[in-house]
């Protein structure tokens, strides 16, 4: 080994930096959003933490955005589903490592740069 320094395998996953989302307050139209800094998440038991590649964008989240439905309320960070990286795991979590690709949908908070996820 030429003692040259291995990164890890998936360098977001050590990420120690503001997280930032997509964030509502009230209903409204587009101009309720707004680029948010929240607290980094943490897994708890049987949860992953997800470093988000792709949010999907859909015509759900403009629903959420402007009125009350069934399971949603605000404040909330918007998105339903998306794409990324395994960041960390929760304890007791099998069957997935860190830099897994995994997809989801139907997940409140998808457009955050990062989420738990059970």
């Amino acid at each position: 080994m030429s003692g040259r320094r291995r990164s890890p395998p998936y360098p977001e996953a050590t990420r120690r930096c503001p997280l930032h989302a997509i964030f509502v307050e009230q209903y409204g139209g587009p101009e309720v959003m707004t680029w948010t800094e929240l607290p980094d998440p943490v897994p708890g038991p049987g949860e992953v933490l997800v470093r988000l590649g792709i949010a999907g964008v859909n015509f759900m989240d403009v629903g959420v955005r402007t009125r009350p439905l069934p399971s949603w309320s605000v404040p909330a960070v918007l998105g339903v589903e998306g794409m990324g990286r395994v960041a960390s795991l929760g304890e007791g979590v099998r069957g997935l490592t860190v830099g897994d690709r995994v997809a989801w949908y139907y997940h409140q908070g998808s457009y955050a740069e990062q989420l738990g996820r059970s």
